[in-house]
This record gives structure tokens, C-alpha cells and sequence, in this order.
């Protein structure tokens, strides 16, 4: 039988003899792939959307049920008195010029497109406005231009005092400031303008739309401070902001990079051959992306950096191994034997990775999928680009170049703390695993307390630092601010509607036993939850029932309906339901669309309850209870969905990623460690060995976000898969050279060589990797600056733990060993 060693050798040796061969075809393999470059958009700013039944329920929802969702744009005004006169006017021109823009006024609701408290004014002091066209607003600013300060006065009590000047659809005038000014005093530090758009609108006219309605701002309010918020456009400045960030930082990162390089290999000819296979891995990897017709989102912004660290390690390994042999040999050789002994430690973290990561496609969470596919791709990569393109490159110029090379990776200021770490491993090894051990648990204790919620102003770029605006105009990222205006949004003002969950029952539902239990849970909801009332006047629960009864209320041929079929008296329809629901459908098929599906054939498939809460909190544990009771009914199903539960379900997915997915991850990585490393060493303990330090960088990780009340959500999820790559590369080559030393040398010798030689070469794939990671905390993205130190800090730990804690247990088991011998 072939054994390992040898084929790795035979590989190195065939890699020497073809090399012109190998770079020919790689270049070509770069050709392909880079076209794949071309297909790649901008950044996306995307949200993590859960696969689950509660997604699935509200796509059906909203594909299926006629909905009142109207894209809306708020003009945010702030600053001293902005109930005063003049300031209201401005916001009125505003709304008027508004109208009069053409890219604007195509993305209007065709009905009162705009609420303001200038508005509402408007109709306390003229009430026949308000039978008026509901875009007559050169009328309203007319009749606030003659008022005396008295009149206003008390055109601005009746606004905050009467709903009646609140047109239909419209937030009240009291919800336009914030909550913690009172209507009564006259006199706020902000309120809102609400621009209304149609429905139908798609995500480029709107986004177009709330460019213009920015530029129409600016430059009409003067007397205060106003900003514009929108989704589309907040979701389009954070991929403009985050694109401005990595041109900031990406050249700080590169000079980093380089920097960390020259001094390491003190040689330009091999910094310029690293950077070109970083490069070339990028390329590749980027290009794969480009021709899997995958997004590129903010997400996958951790694998450069990823690829960064693992291609600086390989090539150090190689680099370094060959300079050793360079020092006795031919250039040859050298390349043979040096690439022979560390291929097999490159090829063995390459695919227990891949394998690992490619686990999470298990998640249901799709960027998390996308993350591991296009981590494992890049990890292919690096793995061919440094494992085969590297050493014929350097083969290739060495033969060209006559040059006395230095060895690697043993400096006197390497030597001296990591010899120490080496005699504190081998003197103190049980000291230094319960130490380890004890950091461990308490790092897992926290991850039971670390909070997995997930904050929109997370996303969005921060206030511009007062070191960046003497930054050259070319590189200075624009000053959005989005995350404070959305942190101001959110804590002063109330949203333009309560929190809203829904109920789907789906099947059999014009059976009167479908009904009855839907009216049954309707009356559960009001003890289980603390509901709220919406703005539109509509009960707190509101299903089909509810719609009957209010056009009954208005329609005489619904009320006859209605009665015709309730034949016990209790108000629901307990016979020719359908029958029903087709009469009331003919009179206001709007009406009824919104909780009642019928297709085009005229059948009834689904209906829908919805249900305004005042504490979300408590929806996502009780409406799947309630839905379940529904479910209990002949032939129907019903799931619960709508904002509370889908964000509740999100972050239960992250836990159940980390808990799952990476469970998994790590399960299969020890066990083809085992399995590697019994074939290559005849050891059963190396592979179980090798991932108890990468769980322990992991928990130390998670215990630190803890101690810093940094939560643990989608974004910051894959550090767990940065810190599983990169982890498991280092542990590899420390286990992998120690069993390399020990053919040949005593346990206190070879440990010396393992932590001072690979542990010098493994430190300049952390700096390079950390100092990488560390500039995105220079972003103006919070989620970037989070990941970025979060990210940095696991690749630290994972170092420590390699070098450390790894040569600790090795020791142990050697002594155990030892003993039952």
C-alpha cells in the first residue's frame, strides 16, 4: 500500500518536472474563471431571510391577499421649533414640489400622498378642504399663509385634539412628533412628513423617488435641520457606504499586509509572489461567484480576509520549508522535499474545512449558505494556487536568479517567547489544560446569556469620525449618518403601525367548523396577548368574520346574506358559507380580498387573520399556539407569520445554526482528521486532539463578546466558520510538524521545533490575517467594525490555543501513553 508520504512526494516531484505545464494551465484556469468577474454587481445590503414555514406562510400572504402596502418616505424635521409658522410652510412647499417632480409624483399614491402636521392645519382651519382633491395642497398652503399667529394657534389644537383631519389611511397628526413631547405644549424638537407611494411601485422607481425627494429637501428647508429616511434609499447608501469603507481601509489592509510580508520574508521577489497568489485566489474565488450567479452582500466581505490569512499561511509553510532544503540543495530539490512535507498539512485542513463549511448548507439561513460555498471555493483555490502555481512560480525564477536564501521563520524575537510557551507545555502541561479547559467553560456558560438579536441600525453607516473629514475628497466616505437617524426613528417616534401578525389557514375553509375555530382563537388572542388598536379604527383581530360584518353594516344584500346563513343565531354563517363570501366579494372585492383568497375559478382556498400587538415580544410563543388549535379543525392548517414571528424565527435560526450546523462542522472535521491522521500515523488521539483547540478559541470567543455585550447574530455568526478555517489550519500544522520532529528527535526537542518554527511561521499569517480583519473596525458600518474585531480577536485566540494549549495536550498524551506502557 502506497503510503501517504509517498504520495505526497511523487506529488512535489511530478509539480518540479511539469512545472511550465502547471502554470500554463492555471493561468488559463485564471482566464476562465476572472470572466466570471464581469457578471458581478455592486454590493447588496441585503436582510437574512429564514427559510421556515412562518416565511413561507407570509409569501403566500402577500402573493395571494389583497394588501394596503404602501412604500412610505419620511422627511424627518428636527431642531428648534419646527411647529413654528415658517417651518411648517417650508415642509407644505416642500410637499407641493414634490408633486410638481415628475420622478417623484410617478411613484405616488393617487390619494393623498403626503401627511404632515401642516396638513391637518390646513383642514382644521378650511373643513372644506376636505371634500377637496386630496392633492390640493397649493389650497392648503394658501389658507396657512392668511392665518394670524391666533388662528394657527388654534389650527394646531385641533389637529393634535380630532382625527377627523386625519384623511382615510393616514396616521394620526399626534403620531407625526415624538413621543415624549406632548401635542398640548405646542412646540417640538422634530416631527415627520409622511410621503406616501403606490403599491406597486418597483424598487428602482422608489429608490430614484426618495433620491429626489433628498435633493427637494435640501434644498427647500432652510430654518431647521431635515433629513429624508426610506428603505430603499437607506439600503442603497449602506452598500454605498460600505463600498467607500473597504476603498478606505482595503489600501490600509494592503499596506499592512505588505508591510507584515516584507519583513518576514526580506525579500520583494517572494512578497510579490504571495501577493500574486492572493490575488489569484481572489480573482478565482470572485469569479466563481460571478458565474454562480450569486450576490455579492455584505456578508461575504469575511472571505477575502479569510483567503488572505489561509493563502499568507500556505505560502509561508512552503516558503519556509523550502528555504531550509534551499540551504543544502539544488533549487530542485530543495522545492521537492520542502513542498513533499508540508503539502499533505495543506491538502489535510483544506478538505476537513471544505467538508466542514459545505455542512452549512444545512442552514436555513441562505447568506449563511452562500458563505460556505463560496468559502469552500476560495479554500480550493488557495489550496491548488499555493499548493502547486506558488512553488512552479518560484521554481521558475529561481532558475533564472543566482541568490543566497535565508531561512524562515526563526528570529530571536520569535524564538525566545515562543521557546517559552514550549517549556511551559512540556513542564506544565496539566496547568495549562485546566486553565485552558476552565476558560472554555466559562466562554460556553456565556454563550448561554449572549444576546442574538439583530438591529437594522446595525447595518446602516454611523456618523462620520472626526479623523476622516481631513481625509482627501477621493477617499472620504460620504457622511449618511443612516444608523443615528434610524436610532432616532426608532426610540422618539412611533412607527407608522403597531407591530402586525398574522394568522394563514389554509384548506377547507368554508366549512363551518373552520369558522367557529377561528372565531374561538380570535377570543384567545385577547387573553393571551396584549393587543393593540389600529390606526385605522379596525378590531385588534380582524379576520373573515370581521369583513362580513362590517359590510353587512353597510350593505343591505350582505346583512341578508349573512342572516340567511347564520342559522343559530351566534353571528357566524353555519351554512352556504361560500355563498357568503361570493355575495360579499361582488360588493367590495377590496374589502374581502384582504382576508379571504379566492382564485380565479371562484374557489376559496384561504383565509387570513390579522392581529395588532402592542408587545411583540410575547407573539412569537403564543399565535403558533393558537394557530395549532385552528390546525385541530377537518382539512385545514393554519401557521401564524407576519414581522414579530419572522423575526423570531431568524434569531432562533442562528442559534440553531451555530448549535446545528457547525455542530455538524465539527463532527465531520474530527472525523476525517481521525481518519487522516490514522492513515498517515497510525494515531487514533490526533484528530480528536487537533479540534479541541479550535472549540476552545471558539468558546474563549464567544465568553469575550459576552464580557462586552456584543451580541451574537447572523452577522457576527461566521466568525464560527472563520475561526473553524483558519483554526483547524493552524492546529494541522502544529500536530503535523510535532509528529514530523518526533520521528527524529526527543519530546522536549521536537516541541521546541514545532512551537518556535511553525509557530514563527503561523505568526505572520495571523498578523497579516488579524491586521486585515482589524481595519474594517475603521468602517462607518457598526456590523463591519463588530465583525471585523470580533474577527480579528478568534484568529488571536485561535493562535494562542494552537500554540499553547495544542502542545499541552500533546504532551499529556505522550506521558499517558508512557504510563499504561
Amino acid at each position: 500500500m502506497t503510503r501517504p508520504d509517498d504520495l505526497a512526494d511523487r506529488y512535489a516531484a511530478t509539480l518540479v518536472s511539469h512545472r511550465r505545464l502547471v502554470i500554463v494551465g492555471l493561468l488559463l484556469v485564471t482566464a476562465v474563471l476572472g470572466s466570471g468577474l464581469a457578471s458581478l454587481d455592486g454590493l447588496e445590503v441585503t436582510e437574512f431571510d429564514v427559510e421556515s414555514e412562518a416565511a413561507r406562510a407570509m409569501e403566500t400572504v402577500e402573493e395571494t391577499f389583497e394588501r394596503d402596502d404602501h412604500p412610505t418616505t419620511l422627511v424627518v424635521v428636527h431642531g428648534e421649533e419646527t411647529l413654528a409658522h415658517e417651518s411648517i410652510l417650508e415642509t407644505m412647499e416642500v410637499q407641493r414640489e414634490l408633486r410638481a417632480n415628475e420622478t417623484v409624483d410617478a411613484t405616488l399614491a393617487d390619494d393623498r400622498s403626503t401627511a404632515g402636521v401642516g396638513n391637518a392645519m390646513a383642514l382644521a382651519a378650511n373643513l372644506r378642504l376636505a371634500t377637496a382633491d386630496g392633492n390640493a395642497i397649493g389650497e392648503k398652503i394658501e389658507t396657512l399663509e392668511d392665518r394670524s399667529p391666533e388662528q394657527l394657534e388654534r389650527d394646531l389644537e385641533l389637529a393634535f385634539a380630532a382625527d377627523e383631519f386625519v384623511p382615510d389611511g393616514q396616521p394620526n397628526t399626534t403620531t407625526l412628533l415624538p413621543t415624549d413631547v406632548d401635542p398640548e405644549e405646542r412646540s417640538a424638537d422634530a416631527r415627520l412628513v409622511v410621503v406616501v407611494h403606490d403599491p406597486d411601485v418597483d424598487e428602482e422607481e422608489l429608490l430614484e423617488a426618495q433620491r429626489a425627494i433628498d435633493d427637494v429637501v435640501d434644498e427647500r428647508i432652510e430654518t431647521t435641520e431635515a433629513f429624508v429616511f426610506g428603505q430603499a434609499l437607506a439600503f442603497d447608501r449602506g452598500a454605498q457606504a460600505t463600498g467607500e469603507s473597504f476603498a478606505l481601509v482595503g489600501p490600509l489592509a494592503l499596506f499592512a499586509v505588505v508591510a507584515v510580508l516584507a519583513a518576514t520574508y526580506r525579500d520583494a521577489v517572494d512578497v510579490l509572489l504571495v501577493l500574486v497568489g492572493v490575488a489569484l485566489v481572489l480573482v478565482w474565488t470572485g469569479g466563481a461567484i460571478g458565474w454562480m450567479g450569486l450576490p455579492v452582500t455584505q456578508l461575504l466581505v469575511a472571505v477575502p480576509c479569510l483567503l488572505v490569512g489561509l493563502g499568507v499561511d500556505h505560502a509561508f509553510h512552503v516558503l519556509t520549508r523550502y528555504r531550509e532544503e534551499r540551504a543544502t540543495g539544488s533549487h530542485e530539490s530543495a522545492m521537492r522535499v520542502g513542498l513533499g512535507s508540508v503539502i499533505a498539512a495543506i491538502g489535510i485542513t483544506t478538505v476537513t474545512t471544505v467538508v466542514g463549511f459545505l455542512s452549512g448548507l444545512g442552514s436555513p439561513i441562505g447568506l449563511l449558505r452562500e458563505f460556505a460555498v463560496v468559502s469552500a471555493v476560495g479554500m480550493v483555490a488557495a489550496l491548488v494556487v499555493f499548493g502547486s502555481l506558488l512553488p512552479a512560480l518560484t521554481l521558475e525564477l529561481e532558475a533564472h536568479r543566482n541568490r543566497r536564501l535565508r531561512p524562515l521563520g526563526r528570529r530571536p524575537a520569535l524564538e525566545r517567547p515562543l521557546g517559552r510557551t514550549a517549556i511551559l507545555a512540556r513542564r506544565a502541561p496539566i496547568a495549562v489544560v485546566v486553565v485552558a479547559l476552565l476558560l472554555t467553560l466559562g466562554g460556553a456558560y456565556g454563550f448561554t446569556h449572549v444576546d442574538t438579536a439583530t438591529e437594522r441600525e446595525d447595518f446602516l453607516p454611523g456618523e462620520q469620525p472626526a479623523w476622516m473629514a481631513s481625509l482627501p475628497d477621493a477617499i472620504q466616505p460620504s457622511d449618511h449618518a443612516l444608523s443615528a437617524q434610524a436610532t432616532l426613528l426608532e426610540t422618539r417616534f412611533d412607527g407608522p403601525d403597531d407591530p402586525q401578525a398574522e394568522i394563514l389557514i389554509e384548506g377547507n375553509v368554508t366549512d363551518p367548523e373552520t369558522l367557529e375555530a377561528i372565531d374561538e382563537a380570535e377570543r384567545q388572542l385577547d387573553d393571551r396577548l396584549t393587543l393593540a388598536t389600529p390606526a385605522d379604527g379596525r378590531p385588534p383581530v380582524y379576520g373573515p368574520v370581521d369583513a362580513l360584518e362590517e359590510l353587512a353594516a353597510e350593505n343591505e344584500t350582505v346583512a341578508d346574506a349573512l342572516e340567511a346563513a347564520d342559522t343559530t343565531g351566534d353571528g357566524l354563517p353555519d351554512t352556504e358559507i361560500e355563498g357568503v363570501y361570493d355575495v360579499a366579494y361582488d360588493v367590495d372585492p377590496d374589502a374581502m380580498g384582504a382576508v379571504v383568497s379566492r382564485t380565479e375559478a371562484g374557489e376559496y382556498e384561504s383565509v387570513l387573520v390579522t392581529i395588532a400587538v402592542d408587545d411583540a415580544d410575547r407573539a412569537p410563543a403564543e399565535l403558533p399556539l393558537v394557530a395549532e388549535r385552528i390546525s385541530a379543525s377537518p382539512g385545514v392548517s393554519a401557521t401564524a407569520t407576519g414581522d414579530p414571528i419572522l423575526e423570531a424565527t431568524r434569531d432562533r435560526a442562528i442559534v440553531e445554526t451555530v448549535f446545528g450546523t457547525f455542530l455538524v462542522a465539527f463532527v465531520v472535521i474530527a472525523t476525517l482528521l481521525t481518519v487522516l491522521f490514522r492513515v498517515r500515523h497510525g494515531s487514533w488521539t490526533d484528530g480528536p486532539i487537533t479540534v479541541v483547540p479550535v472549540l476552545a478559541a471558539l468558546a474563549w470567543t464567544v465568553g469575550t463578546m459576552t464580557a462586552l455585550s456584543i451580541p451574537y447574530n447572523a452577522e457576527t455568526a461566521i466568525i464560527t466558520g472563520v475561526g473553524i478555517g483558519l483554526g483547524v489550519d493552524y492546529a494541522v500544522h502544529v500536530c503535523e510538524r510535532y509528529r514530523q520532529e518526533r520521528r527524529t528527535a526527543a519530546l522536549e526537542e521536537a516541541l521546541e521545533r514545532t512551537v518556535v518554527g511553525t509557530g514563527g511561521a503561523l505568526l505572520a499569517s495571523v498578523a497579516t490575517t488579524a491586521i486585515g480583519f482589524a481595519t474594517l473596525t475603521l468602517t462607518l458600518v457598526p456590523s463591519l467594525q463588530r465583525f471585523g474585531f470580533i474577527t480579528a480577536l478568534v484568529v488571536v485566540y485561535a493562535f494562542v490555543s494552537s500554540v499553547v494549549f495544542l502542545p499541552a495536550l500533546l504532551v499529556l498524551r505522550e506521558r499517558l501513553l508512557e504510563r499504561d506502557e
